[in-house]
């Protein structure tokens, strides 16, 4: 279940889609939602299973991470899941320290968010 307005073409500022080099199949995605003038939010960060454990993730935040920057943006910032380890162990090994709930999240018992400087 997602808290909020789900993202959409209205709100989503870029989505990146990772591909099978040899298949072009898709492996993964992710996304940036601006929440303002500072900082933008990961949605959509998926890996296939299969694909997994590839780096591809860190591959996909990083882009995004550029993204932003280019974007103006000095922070970005995410909500996961307290069931979602393998995602909890990807945004910690990116640099990104947990936060208290922001926005939609607040009242969530099951969501754990995070945050990164872009620019120090």
């Amino acid at each position: 279940m997602e808290l909020g307005p789900k993202p959409s073409g209205r709100d989503v500022s870029t989505f990146l889609l990772a591909a099978d080099g040899r298949s072009s199949e898709p492996v993964g995605c992710g996304a940036l939602r601006r929440l303002d003038a500072e900082a933008f939010e990961v949605k959509r960060m998926y890996v296939v299973p299969e694909w997994r454990g590839r780096r591809i993730g860190q591959v996909l935040l990083r882009a995004l991470e550029r993204y932003a920057v280019d974007a103006g943006a000095t922070v970005m910032r995410l909500e996961t899941g307290v069931e979602q380890p393998e995602a909890i162990r990807l945004y910690e090994r990116c640099g990104y320290y947990r936060i208290d709930r922001f926005g939609h999240y607040v009242d969530c018992e099951a969501s754990v968010c995070y945050e990164r400087k872009l620019i120090d």
